[in-house]
């Protein structure tokens, strides 16, 4: 079993100082550490916070964290500094030496200090000289904090806000770009110049064409910080295993955070990586992991405070999968898991899965729009991906570093706006005998391997989505996945709040443009009833909604604002998918008076239901569980590939999504040694709601489904394992399940 890390020691001390009250009780800490011991924990983390060990210049008080060091070697635990730089002492917040983040957007600070001053990096070092004389000897490791939030890699977003508020004047905080103090104007004005590209900052974040340049330069302003740190921290403490943290919940591009950069960093220093996001989606864990695979960096995980017992066994599933070497864990999750842990912790073995099939990750797609946490139709995709198939995250520069070794499916779906050296790597990847899946509007920019693609022709003929309907299956406009099942013109989701007249609660809707539509099941020989929420601008006229099934016309959207509309969908002859489609006449808003927005909009959709005929409307959301499936033709797809030296390319044009995830369960079943080897369903095919991770000859199997699973491999068919709902089981190659 990997080591076990809990904390986190010294927040109640940094509250209470900050607030001006007493101390904790001074048994506090010893309880603390009394209590992870008896939970299994082998080493505690302290955060170590500038202003309580410093508070005035050059009085160094290093008490506390001495006696919490002790604490731990008299119950045999590790103890593991976060340095907390960021919570600065208010003498040199005083001094003229502090230099805040400044807003690039309205002027104002935030008083945690810029990393663009060259006075910050100067206190991080005199803090690691501090330490390394205080507690030198004692530590075990040391996180490594960026100054802003929770000490997590990341400009600032405001979400460790509350543990360390910004004190007036300088409270301003909030995601967007910090950029503004005058040392990062001037290393923006040194970066732009040096690229052909001398524009100030303000008018490079106002333009599209320039702003992708702003998202490099923040990206690789934080690196190279991160790189400093590091660097200086290794010199200090030459054999100390050395961590960053990763958190801020993505990759947006004002936050600064690349993930493959920085593991490169990582690596250079040799450093590892901690996601502090551990039980979010399968693109978090994937992204991450890969980067740390490929670049040989340790990654260590770290959940959220607020996660559930079915979250502790996806946690144990993708740290397991993702060769997670160390586990932090809160006394609180320890407890309610702990029965969990002694079932299945043994899994995190500390290596990673092993698996030939990568997606490509579009950094340009971020760069474009800074709002983005993760390249919109993979964020979509991958989970549904993922319960297919295990796959590495792929970008331009794992790329080019060669992540493409040992690779047999490669899926493109977003953007991909990568240099001709990136481009010649996928076209070799595809004339040595690999398969490049392309998705519906994944553009490839102008180069070598456009031209190929361009070339290839669509399999959408060889592709039919098709499925039994359940009784009833609503759609709900911004719910995870839902992407899948949309077909034409479509805006993001945006709250849905302001047409209904509350409060915001968390329900969102999507605009259509001038036609969108949703791709839902149908049984065969049943009336199906469709009901749906919309919202007409009631100062759009004149405008007219049509509301259509598989082309006909079902009724209209006739009254403006808020409404329902519900009709019966004629019975169907098969089970093939049908499009409920909203055709409306678009406007823009802005050429109506109606305020600046220049999108071209139809109507807003908040969800929609389809319900068979003598069945009770349920009212759930069923994205991840709808039954919709593709068939695919294989003497049609064939001849719809194009073969590229001994491999081939496949790609799919038309909408919706989920015509893709079926070409890529397909295409990776019978082209990858991943797909020919897993275990599958008695009847020979993928079973529905698990996931599963090679290990050699070992494969970790997690049932996310409700019902139990039986899985057989593809050379012993005849002998099957069984999976219980919720739960985790093993199955070796080289002996009977």
């Amino acid at each position: 079993m990997i080591p076990r890390l809990s904390g986190n020691l010294g927040v109640d001390l940094l509250l209470h100082r900050r607030a001006g009250l007493p101390a904790p009780p001074p048994d506090a800490t010893a309880r603390a550490i009394e209590r992870m011991a008896a939970l299994g924990a082998d080493g505690v983390e302290e955060y170590v916070a500038w202003a309580l060990v410093e508070p005035r210049r050059d009085a160094w008080d290093w008490g506390v964290q001495r006696e919490t060091a002790a604490r731990a070697a008299a119950r045999k635990l590790r103890y593991v500094a976060y340095a907390w730089l960021h919570v600065v002492p208010d003498w040199f917040a005083a001094s003229g030496d502090f230099v805040p983040f400044r807003c690039s957007d309205h002027g104002a600070t935030c008083g945690w200090p810029s990393p663009f001053a060259p006075a910050t990096l100067a206190a991080h070092r005199r803090f690691h000289a501090e330490l390394a004389r205080a507690l030198g000897d004692r530590l075990d490791a040391l996180c490594l904090a960026f100054p802003a939030d929770y000490g997590e890699v990341g400009l600032p977003a405001g979400f460790g806000a509350w543990a360390c508020p910004p004190p007036p004047p300088h409270d301003h905080v909030h995601p967007g770009w910090w950029l503004g103090d005058p040392h990062a104007q001037a290393a923006w004005e040194r970066f732009a110049a040096a690229r052909g590209a001398p524009i100030e900052l303000r008018a490079a974040l106002a333009s599209a064409a320039t702003r992708p340049l702003v998202a490099r330069f923040a990206a690789e302003a934080v690196a190279g910080y991160v790189d400093a740190l590091l660097a200086d921290a290794r010199a200090r403490f030459p054999a100390l295993p050395l961590w960053i943290k990763l958190g801020h919940g993505g990759e947006s591009a004002g936050y600064g955070i690349d993930a493959s950069l920085l593991a490169r960093v990582a690596a250079r220093r040799g450093a590892g990586i901690r996601t502090t996001q551990a039980t979010l989606p399968t693109l978090h864990q994937q992204r991450i992991a890969t980067a740390c695979r490929w670049f040989a960096v340790p990654l260590a995980s770290e959940p959220p405070l607020d996660v559930g017992r079915e979250k502790a066994v996806a946690r144990i599933f993708d740290d397991a999968a993702g060769g997670v070497v160390e586990a932090f864990a809160y006394p609180e999750q320890l407890a309610a898991a702990r029965d969990l842990d002694a079932k299945w912790g043994a899994l995190r073995s500390g290596r990673a899965a092993e698996c030939d099939v990568a997606v490509h990750f579009s950094r340009a797609a971020l760069e474009q729009q800074a709002d983005l946490g993760y390249p919109p139709r993979l964020y979509a995709l991958a989970d549904a991906l993922r319960d297919r198939a295990d796959f590495r995250v792929v970008d331009g520069r794992l790329i080019e570093a060669g992540a493409l070794a040992g690779c047999s499916v490669v899926a493109l779906t977003d953007d991909c706006d990568e240099p001709e050296p990136v481009q010649q790597e996928l076209l070799r990847f595809v004339a040595a005998g690999g398969t490049l899946l392309v998705a519906p509007c994944a553009r490839v920019a102008a180069g070598p391997l456009a031209e190929v693609v361009a070339r290839a022709p669509s399999a959408d003929g060889a592709l039919e989505l098709r499925g039994a309907a359940p009784p009833s299956l609503q759609l709900a406009m911004g719910t995870a996945g839902e992407e899948r099942w949309l077909v034409g013109a479509w805006h993001a989701p945006e709250e849905a709040c302001q047409f209904q007249e509350t409060p915001p609660r968390g329900v969102k809707a999507r605009w259509t443009g001038a036609c969108g539509g949703v791709v839902v099941p149908r049984a065969a020989g049943r009336r199906t009833l469709l009901e749906l929420e919309a919202w007409v601008h009631p100062r759009a006229a004149p405008q007219r909604v049509r509301v259509v099934a598989d082309g006909a016309v079902v009724g209209e959207l006739a009254l403006p604002g808020l409404q329902r509309f519900v009709a019966w969908l004629p019975a169907t002859h098969d089970e093939r998918a049908s499009t409920i489609a909203l055709d409306a006449t678009p406007f823009v808003p802005a050429e109506r008076g109606l305020g600046p927005d220049r999108r071209t909009l139809g109507v807003a959709l908040i969800w929609l239901r389809v319900t068979l005929e003598g069945e009770v409307a349920t009212g759930e959301a069923a994205v991840g569980g709808s039954p919709l499936e593709v068939a695919v033709d294989e003497a049609k797809l064939a001849g719809a590939t194009r073969r590229v030296g001994a491999g081939a390319i496949v790609r799919c044009e038309a909408a919706p999504l989920a015509r893709f995830v079926g070409l890529f369960d397909h295409v990776v079943a019978r082209a990858s040694e991943w797909g020919r080897a897993a275990p599958r369903g008695q009847d020979g095919r993928r079973a529905a709601g698990v996931r599963l991770a090679r290990f050699g000859g070992r494969w970790l199997a997690w049932n996310r489904g409700a019902a139990t699973a039986k899985l057989a491999l593809p050379s012993r068919p005849a002998a099957s394992r069984e999976v219980a709902p919720g739960g985790l089981a093993e199955i070796e190659e080289g002996a009977s399940p």
